[in-house]
Order: C-alpha cells, then structure tokens, then sequence
C-alpha cells in the first residue's frame, strides 16, 4: 500500500509511509533504527526462527513514520503516543523489507544497483571481515 495514516493517543494522526528507499534503509541500519543483519537474519527466518530481532518489528511503525515526515518527533515521543498493533506492525515491516507493491522502491534501486551495466563497472565491493 505505502501510505497509511495511524491515529495517536492525542488524537493527532500521523502520516507513515511503507515504501522506503535502499538509502533510507542503509540509513536505519546505519543510525540504529534497524539492526545492521536484518535481511541476513530474515532469510534464515525459516530454518532459525529465533534469530529474528523483534526489534526491526517493533520499530516499523516508526521507521514509516520516519520515511512519511521531514520534521518527524523523536521516536520515544511517538511510541508514547501509539498504541502498539503487532498486526499492524507486521504489516507494515512486510511491506517497508518486501516493497509495497511488485516493484517497490527498495526493489527497484535493488535492481538499478545490480544491473549488468553496474557490474561490469565494479560494483560496490564489499570489505572482508
């Protein structure tokens, strides 16, 4: 969907957008909002369940929110303010890691950064650990 609208507990609503860019993303990871293995962990969900952090999932209200405002409230000043939907919550994360339609934003830079053309300039290496 990308656009949701939430009521808060003041009454205010607030405007969250699912539909988060590959940078924005790089950015959560980078600044905490998302943990930095999130997508490894995600794909070992099936055969280790409890690798899952539960935090990505509490924070995909937030990190829509983030990604629907310039000037957005601290995080602790929204939380306080929603009443918490792990539906919801779940909907949302799907949709901010899986693009919220067939060909979402995230998807989209994906396939922009590992196109052909990239590759035969490069690419983005990434350091050994």
């Amino acid at each position: 969907m990308g656009i949701h609208y939430i009521e808060l507990r003041n009454g205010e609503t607030a405007k969250l957008d699912t539909d988060v860019s590959l940078g924005k993303m790089k950015k959560f990871k980078k600044d905490g909002t998302l943990s930095p293995n999130f997508l490894g962990k995600l794909m070992l969900l099936e055969s280790d369940p409890k690798s899952f952090e539960t935090d990505d999932l509490e924070n995909a209200y937030y990190i829509a929110y983030l990604n629907a405002n310039s000037n957005p409230m601290p995080q602790d000043v929204f939380e306080s303010q929603l009443n918490y939907d792990l539906e919801k919550a779940t909907e949302f994360f799907s949709e901010i890691v899986g693009g919220s339609n067939k060909k979402g934003t995230m998807q989209k830079e994906f396939i922009k950064h590992t196109t052909k053309k990239n590759k035969q300039q490069g690419g983005k290496k990434h350091p050994k650990n």
